[in-house]
């Protein structure tokens, strides 16, 4: 896949509240067409209308987005941190599991140039769950989750989901991060939701991202 170079890539930080627990989630789009790029503002309401509307009812109602934050790649000004609208899980029956307990998303890479993406989606009720496995009915809400991230954000301009590669150098003997411009991108080919559900350790910690 391409450098970014000039492209526009946005980054979409989702931040959320479990049990005392911070947890983040955090996504990449590139901007398709356009002279100009779009308000980091807008970006963080599509994905709070698009994409959050239907990942809230896989999460049990103790969980709370604080904030989304949206900064374009490579810019010190197109910048956002927004409230979002859809900030509280709407799963209302069943105990709890463990913060770290997460639905995972697989997001399917188009080449082999970067590795598959995925995302941990923590807030998980102990219904959701059936032995090792995530519940059927579950894993639909789920599903409903995976088809918007997808799908990607639609403003006055198309965002469609992307992984990223970090790009390094290496200088007297360490690696040193090259600019954005020189990083690459992988277009998201579809979004799965794995059977099983996964763990993410780090989220056992008082605060964690």
């Amino acid at each position: 896949m391409p450098a970014i170079g000039t492209q526009i890539v946005f980054q979409l930080t989702d931040n959320q509240l479990l049990g005392g627990v911070v947890i983040s989630n955090v996504y990449h789009y590139l901007q398709v067409g356009g002279a100009f790029a779009d308000q980091a503002v807008n970006v963080a309401n599509a994905y709070d209308n698009q994409i959050l509307v239907d990942i809230v009812p896989t999460q049990v109602t103790a969980m709370t987005h604080t904030s989304i934050v949206v900064e374009q790649l490579g810019s010190l000004t197109n910048y956002a941190e927004y409230d979002p609208t859809n900030n509280a899980g709407e799963y209302s029956t069943g105990q709890t599991m463990p913060t770290y307990v997460a639905a995972r998303y697989d997001f399917l890479r188009e080449t082999k140039e970067t590795r598959q993406g995925y995302k941990r989606i923590a807030g998980v009720p102990e219904e959701g769950v059936n032995g090792n496995s995530l519940e059927v009915a579950y894993r639909t809400l789920c599903g409903d989750a995976a088809d918007s991230m997808a799908a990607g954000l639609s403003t006055s301009f198309t965002h469609v989901p992307v992984i990223l590669g970090k790009r390094y150098e290496v200088v007297d003997g360490e690696r040193v991060l090259l600019p954005v411009s020189d990083w690459i991108y992988n277009l998201v080919s579809d979004v799965i939701v794995n059977i099983r559900p996964t763990s993410q350790v780090s989220r056992k910690a008082p605060f964690s991202v």
